[in-house]
């Protein structure tokens, strides 16, 4: 067979005369397996992530983007066969539950990838810049794990999602999905949720594995029994994902220039409880009191947003600035406390970087920078 004689059987594959029994089939089947794979998500995300030791929220959203993409599969093979069954007219409602169906689940597929990414970054010497957008970082996370899995992805979303597309067309001479569309729609489905499925508690492993790894790397301190978070572990997390976000000042050899100066920040992992302090040592060359407020707050709220968009188990942060000016002997105080359920409050209000650093509850200025 040649080349084009297989892409012509490709784009006209045969089917079946009568599909009455094949959806009578499939229904039943994806029913009793929509059920399994619910019950099975529901153990996994409430009991299997006890035994994690550190960054539980962001191992269970692995889980919650995964599940999210099974059960949509799952939904897609529930409905579709009882509506070819009971209701085999309305082929343009169909079709547009086809494609709300493909942009769902490829958003979930996406969203899945991109939080696969995100650990990957997160543990290993890869890196988003901090000049990155929310949408360049969403792909850049994605890209970040190789070109294997990022071709696997690409073509698993193209086969299963315009696959039968092509059929339609084909058939049918329209972007419409017909009966044959739909019927290679299903089977390819199916055996997706069959090899997902599969792979559910392998992937569990493979991610329980891989947070071992870290909580066992030398930096990484020890938590005190099985249930308890280890903060330390948290914040050494935390200190990775700003270091691959941008914020290389975290390396004691690498200052930024900072007004004029330079400015060097240290995490305090050792400090305890549940609070991210970190210790900024600013010195600033000849700069206007306004100047020095403004670019702190700016700063400040750089470091809130980072920290708002980690996913370690922290949920308490403090910036404490200590700002020479001009060679001072004597250190000069900026100080924020805040949480994450506070940034979301400030960061939603979109206000400049001033009047939301400002706006945060728990701040201590020196008198030198009140009421500017």
């Amino acid at each position: 067979m040649s080349f084009v004689d297989f892409i012509k059987a490709a784009i006209h594959p045969p089917a079946p005369a009568d599909y009455s029994a094949y959806y009578s089939d499939l229904l039943s089947t994806a029913g009793v397996l929509f059920g399994l794979a619910f019950a099975a998500l529901l153990f996994v995300i409430q009991s299997g992530f006890a035994s994690f030791k550190f960054s539980r929220r962001m191992f269970l959203e692995v889980y919650v983007h995964f599940g999210r993409g099974l059960l949509i599969s799952l939904a897609y093979l529930t409905v579709l066969p009882f509506a070819m069954l009971h209701f085999p007219f309305y082929s343009r409602f169909f079709t547009f539950l086809y494609y709300l169906f493909a942009i769902l689940y490829a958003k979930a597929v996406l969203d899945h990838f991109r939080q696969l990414g995100y650990i990957h970054t997160l543990m290993s010497k890869a890196f988003v810049p901090p000049s990155f957008g929310s949408v360049r970082k969403y792909f850049r996370y994605i890209s970040n794990l190789g070109g294997a899995p990022v071709f696997g992805l690409l073509s698993v979303l193209l086969v299963l999602l315009g696959y039968p597309v092509i059929v339609s067309v084909a058939d049918g001479g329209s972007w419409t999905i017909t009966q044959k569309g739909f019927f290679y729609s299903s089977i390819l489905v199916l055996c997706h949720v069959a090899l997902r499925i599969t792979s559910f508690i392998p992937e569990f492993f493979k991610l329980s594995n891989q947070e071992l790894d870290y909580a066992l790397e030398p930096s990484a301190a020890k938590p005190d029994d099985d249930t308890s978070i280890d903060y330390s572990v948290e914040k050494m997390a935390l200190r990775q994902f700003l270091l691959d976000h941008g914020v290389r000042e975290l390396d004691a050899q690498s200052p930024i220039t900072f007004l004029d100066g330079e400015l060097a920040l240290v995490i305090q992992a050792d400090r305890e409880g549940a609070e991210a302090w970190f210790n900024a040592d600013v010195t600033a060359t000849n700069p206007t009191i306004v100047e020095v407020r403004d670019q702190v707050c700016q700063y400040a709220m750089r470091l809130f947003q980072l920290f708002a968009d980690s996913q370690v188990d922290i949920n308490q942060i403090v910036i404490s600035f200590h700002i020479r000016i001009d060679g001072d002997t004597m250190s000069r105080n900026m100080f924020f406390r805040t949480t994450r359920s506070e940034l979301e409050t400030v960061l939603s209000n979109k206000a400049d970087a001033v009047t939301a650093a400002t706006s945060i509850d728990n701040i201590l200025f020196d008198d030198l920078f009140r009421n500017l």
